[in-house]
């Protein structure tokens, strides 16, 4: 007699991975043809191909671990009194306030200021300040160069805000470098905030520090940072230029949301470098589902 085979339960969980993997090289796909239709043919490619990737490295303060410097990163230099703390001067760190907007970020955490007892009487509210713990870049060859230093802030109108950075090879002479005020450009939005940067070609130095002034605020719609992105690289290596075109204007609708996996208003190599991030997380939950 012949006996009935049971059915088989995980065709639905193999037709469902079949089609992840699916949408996951369609996007793969998108930000191939963004990257290729804006003249980076070979970065593009290579990309495809899982080879040939920038050496260009960034450096991005973001968390609210970030900003307070207690979060374990590599990049939090290593003192000999064992103290890198971040200066706050009537400002703090949050993921989330209440009536400011959300950052739109994958890490949450920003930086505000405060509003200091007795000046709740008065709308408009200056003087808070932050500065970042101190950054360790490691060692890196003697051919890479400081490329650029990028900021996501939440500005206000009537709002001011301020930027310095400065940078040494030593401890030492980092502690009796004067902050240099830079000087950033608009090159984007994403959602609420905006993206600033300005672009560099000189040499890099081990250690780093950042510093934000707050200038005059409302206290009911403050100012907000919720990001500082140092990158550095070989000399030549080349970072999206402020004023870059449209990408792609094919790529519109969902192709366009699919491929903009950071929600930066572009399609370039930040993307794919997301985008590979997910991919192995993806793959590493498919190796725990099982056939």
């Amino acid at each position: 007699m012949n006996e009935s085979l049971p059915p088989d339960n995980n065709t639905p969980n193999r037709f469902k991975s079949w089609l992840n993997r699916a949408a996951v090289f369609a996007v793969a796909l998108i930000l191939t043809v963004a990257i290729i239709l804006q003249g980076n043919f070979l970065e593009g490619l290579l990309k495809l191909l899982g080879v040939g990737a920038s050496r260009l490295q960034t450096i991005s303060i973001s968390s609210e671990g970030d900003f307070f410097g207690n979060n374990q990163a590599e990049w939090i230099a290593v003192l000999d009194t064992g103290f890198n703390t971040p200066r706050f001067n009537n400002t703090a760190a949050f993921n989330y306030f209440t009536g400011q907007p959300n950052d739109p970020g994958l890490a949450a955490g920003f930086v505000m200021p405060l509003v200091i007892s007795g000046s709740q009487d008065s709308d408009i509210v200056t003087g808070s300040g932050y500065v970042s713990p101190i950054i360790d870049l490691g060692e890196q060859p003697t051919d890479y160069k400081l490329v650029s230093i990028d900021v996501l802030e939440y500005l206000p109108e009537g709002s001011e805000i301020m930027y310095s950075y400065r940078a040494a090879d030593s401890l030492g002479e980092l502690a009796d470098a004067a902050f240099q005020t830079l000087d950033l450009a608009n090159i984007g939005a994403v959602e609420d905030f905006t993206t600033r940067q300005i672009l560099f070609s000189t040499s890099l130095h081990r250690y780093a520090q950042f510093s934000i002034g707050f200038g005059q605020f409302d206290v009911y719609d403050r100012p907000m940072v919720a990001e500082f992105s140092i990158s550095y690289g070989p000399e030549g290596e080349a970072v999206v230029e402020e004023e870059s075109p449209d990408l792609l204007p094919s790529l519109s609708g969902a192709a366009g949301v699919l491929g903009d996996l950071n929600g930066d208003g572009v399609i370039n190599g930040l993307d794919y470098d997301l985008f590979l991030k997910l991919w192995n997380e993806f793959e590493g939950d498919q190796s725990e589902t099982p056939d």
